[in-house]
């Protein structure tokens, strides 16, 4: 029976097809003579790509070294296969997107990928599945211990809480358009600021005043028919300070309890009917839209900037104790207050900002996350003393488990802390691409 096996010389590497009477030996001396008669010669799928990649890696050896240059270009066709398949896959199969967006998913696809390209090209079973599977899966190791590593440094839990008060602030400002360049970017500054009715609430009843003035200017004195405020004509002015004392009563304000029962069902329908009354009359008096327009608008803006707020404070407007923590030396939001509060009042917070808005400010207070999603913190303000200050404190427990455990959380003082959603820290998907691409690569050395 004929035997094929592959063979490399200086000049590429061979499939080689040998007679059963004729041993394999002879194949190179006949081959470097000029000729191999009753030997059947192919060139490999490897060794045609090794042609190609070579002189690449070479050109960019010169600037970049030999190290780098093979992590750039890659040097068989399953490292081609394996580093290019998410790229191609996420661009053109929208399904296969989803599936490579999880970590699992690009191992498995690499698994997948690799194998199949390894044996096509005739390298050895399992191989391809090592440099794909493998080498991906060391890539996400490394990219998870990483942002694990960053998150649990000292300084790193105010330094997240800093970033994402910052994400929230810009967030209410893009929301609520008359709040643009107010909302502070520090917890201890928005402390203050949800709290002074002349910081917060003012900007909002200013901008919700000039609305309605344009609004009024392009009626020309006419005055509107709301049955639901009024028997008599009002101007929109009147009619806006009617509907307010009825929101309050309807939604609450200080009577909150009482906004629940069956009356003040009642009393919300009648709002939306007043409403629904001043925007047809509006439209009635003035046929181009525009004063409806300016009063909705300023309407709207200004009940989402108030639920907004409200989230801040505990019920009748008073200071909500747990959502701000004070340390000896800062501030800091309390996120997992806020992602419960954002979940309970989803029914109010989706009315007043809508749909759209609504996803928007719940991507930024679950980082991406389901919606009931929480942070679950370590204790204390997660700094270097804290873990020894925890376990030789008065009231503590000082078990030798847990007296193992001082040297680490003192070095890692936030390595306990979970996140919800994307925890930060997270790598961008470039940069775990880069680090997939390196364990498949250094996988394909170790592998040789």
């Amino acid at each position: 029976m004929p035997r094929e096996v592959e063979y490399e010389n200086d000049q590429g590497t061979f499939r080689v097809i040998s007679p059963q009477d004729r041993p394999i030996e002879e194949f190179n001396a006949a081959f470097q003579a000029g000729g191999a008669p009753g030997f059947e010669i192919a060139e490999t799928l490897r060794s045609r790509f090794q042609k190609f990649s070579e002189p690449a890696t070479r050109a960019v050896a010169k600037p970049l070294g030999r190290t780098l240059a093979e992590f750039v270009v890659p040097q068989s066709p399953v490292e081609a296969a394996t580093m290019l398949t998410p790229l191609k896959a996420l661009k053109a199969v929208p399904i296969l997107g989803k599936v490579l967006g999880s970590a699992l998913g690009r191992i498995g696809a690499g698994t997948a990928v690799g194998e199949g390209v390894g044996m096509a090209t005739g390298e050895p079973p399992g191989r391809g599945a090592m440099i794909g599977g493998g080498g991906t899966a060391a890539g996400e190791t490394a990219g998870a211990l990483g942002s694990k590593l960053l998150r649990s440094l000292p300084g790193a839990r105010q330094r997240i809480g800093e970033t994402d008060v910052g994400r929230l602030a810009e967030q209410i400002e893009e929301t609520v358009p008359p709040l643009r360049g107010r909302v502070p970017k520090t917890a201890a500054e928005l402390q203050d600021f949800t709290l002074r009715a002349r910081r917060s609430k003012y900007p909002l009843g200013d901008a919700y005043e000039a609305g309605v003035q344009e609004a009024e200017q392009r009626l020309g004195g006419q005055l509107l028919e709301v049955p639901s405020l009024s028997e008599f004509p009002l101007s929109l002015t009147d009619a806006t300070e009617r509907l307010s004392t009825l929101g309050q009563r309807a939604f609450g304000g200080k009577t909150d309890l009482f906004a629940r029962t069956m009356q003040g069902k009642d009393r919300r329908a009648l709002y939306e009917n007043a409403i629904n009354q001043i925007t047809r009359e509006l439209n009635r008096l003035d046929a181009t839209g525009e004063a409806a327009a300016a009063y909705n608008i300023a309407r709207i803006q200004y009940r989402s900037g108030i639920a907004l707020l409200s989230l801040f404070r505990a019920e009748g407007g008073k200071p909500d104790a747990e959502m701000f923590r004070a340390f000896p030396d800062h501030i800091e939001l309390n996120w997992r207050r806020l992602q419960q509060k954002f979940a309970q009042r989803r029914e109010l917070l989706e009315d007043r900002l809508g749909p759209d808005e609504f996803a928007k400010v719940q991507a930024v207070v679950t980082r991406g996350g389901p919606l009931g999603t929480v942070d679950i913190p370590v204790p204390g303000a997660g700094r270097m003393g804290t873990a020894a200050m925890q376990t030789f404190g008065r009231g503590t427990q000082t078990g030798s488990t847990s007296i193992l455990g001082v040297p680490l959380r003192t070095l890692l003082p936030n390595i306990g802390a979970e996140y919800a959603g994307r925890a930060p820290f997270t790598p961008s998907a470039l940069v775990q691409y880069l680090l997939d691409v390196g364990g498949q690569r250094g996988t394909a050395r170790l592998s040789e």
